[in-house]
C-alpha cells in the first residue's frame, strides 16, 4: 500500500489536502440531495425541531416526494463521539409498511464518522469520506423509496446478494463532472473545483483496479474458506490457516489480505458470514445499472430513474 500510494502520487500528483478544501461536508450533503432530487424529485427539509435528535450533532430531515407528500424521515449522524462505534452504516428507527391503506413512513438513519471542523477550517472531507457518504445514502434511499406491505421486505431487508447494489450504484454519481460542479466548492472562496483537478480525480479513481479487485476477491474467498471448513477450528492456528489459504489460491505475494481473520468483523460480528462476496457481485450489478443511465447520454435521465425506482 505504501508503494501503491507513492506510484499514484507520482502519476497523478494529487494533493489530497487541496482536494479536501473543495469538500466541505454541508456542500457534500447538498450534492447528495441534488442527486436524489434530479433522479426522483425528492426534496429534504431540515426539521430538527419537529423530529428531535438523539445527539446534538445529528440532523433530522423531512423527505418530500415530487407529489408534495412526505415520503420518509431521514436522520444524518455524521460525526464521531465518545462511545460511538467506528465506521459507517445505514440503520433505521422504523421500516416502511402499511397500516390498512395508510403508508407508514420509514425513519432512516445514516451513521458515519466524518472529519470534524478544526481550528479555522470547517469539516473538510477526503474523497474516500465523500464516497462513504454517497454509499450510505444509497442504502438510505433504498429504505426511503420502499413501498411494501411487509416490514420484513422493507428497505435493506433483502437477500445479501442484493443489499449492496443500491448503495454502490449511488457512488457512481459522485465523480461525475456535472455533479462535482454542484457540491465541490472551495470552503473559502466558493470557487467551483477546477476542471484540471476533476480530470485528475476521475483518472486516479481508476488507478490500480486490479490490485483492489484482487483484495476484494481474496477477502470473499477467505470468508468462504472459514465458513466451509469441515473440521473443528477451536484451537486452530489462525496464521497457519491463512498461510495455507494464500498458498491454495496462489495469492499474489505482494497483495496482503484486505482483512486479517482476527479483525474481519464483517464475517464474524455482523450479518455477512459467507456472504462478503456480495460487494464484488454488486459491483457487477451497479456498473450495469449505471450504464443504463450513461447510455442515454444523461446521467439524470428521468425515464431510467423512474424505471429504477419502480422496478428495483
Amino acid at each position: 500500500m505504501y508503494y501503491l500510494n507513492k506510484a499514484k502520487q507520482a502519476k497523478y500528483a494529487i494533493d489530497e489536502d487541496k482536494v479536501s478544501e473543495y469538500l466541505e461536508i454541508n456542500n457534500v450533503m447538498k450534492g447528495i440531495f441534488y442527486v436524489a432530487n434530479k433522479l426522483y424529485g425528492l426534496t429534504f427539509k431540515e426539521c430538527t425541531d419537529k423530529f428531535p435528535v438523539y445527539e446534538k450533532t445529528a440532523q433530522s430531515w423531512e423527505v418530500i416526494d415530487k407529489d408534495g407528500k412526505v415520503l420518509a424521515i431521514f436522520y444524518s449522524d455524521y460525526y464521531p463521539r465518545d462511545g460511538k462505534g467506528a465506521g459507517a452504516w445505514c440503520t433505521g428507527f422504523r421500516d416502511q409498511s402499511y397500516n390498512g391503506k395508510e403508508r407508514v413512513l420509514p425513519i432512516v438513519v445514516n451513521v458515519c464518522n466524518m472529519t470534524t471542523a478544526s481550528g479555522d477550517k470547517p469539516a473538510l472531507q477526503s474523497i474516500d469520506n465523500v464516497t462513504t457518504m454517497f454509499h450510505e445514502f444509497g442504502h438510505g434511499l433504498h429504505g426511503m423509496l420502499t413501498r411494501t406491505h411487509y416490514k420484513g421486505n422493507a428497505g435493506t431487508n433483502v437477500d445479501r446478494d442484493f443489499v449492496e447494489f443500491p448503495s454502490q450504484l449511488h457512488e457512481h454519481w459522485l465523480l461525475e463532472p456535472e455533479l462535482l460542479k454542484v457540491y465541490a466548492r472551495h470552503y473559502k472562496t466558493d470557487e467551483v473545483i477546477p476542471d484540471s483537478l476533476v480530470e485528475k480525480l476521475v483518472a486516479s479513481s481508476k488507478f490500480n483496479q486490479g490490485f483492489v479487485n484482487t483484495e476484494l476477491v481474496g477477502a470473499a474467498l477467505l470468508d468462504l474458506e472459514w465458513h466451509t471448513v469441515l473440521r473443528p477450528v477451536e484451537g486452530c492456528d489462525v496464521a497457519a490457516f491463512e498461510r495455507a489459504f494464500l498458498k491454495r489460491y496462489d495469492f499474489p505475494e505482494h497483495t496482503a489480505l484486505r482483512f486479517r481473520t482476527t479483525y474481519y468483523n464483517h464475517i464474524f460480528a455482523s450479518s455477512y458470514p459467507a456472504q462478503y462476496y456480495s460487494y464484488t457481485w454488486s459491483a457487477v450489478l451497479d456498473t450495469d445499472a449505471f450504464a443504463a443511465f450513461t447510455g442515454t447520454g444523461d446521467i439524470f435521465d428521468p425515464e431510467t430513474a423512474r424505471r429504477y425506482r419502480r422496478h428495483i
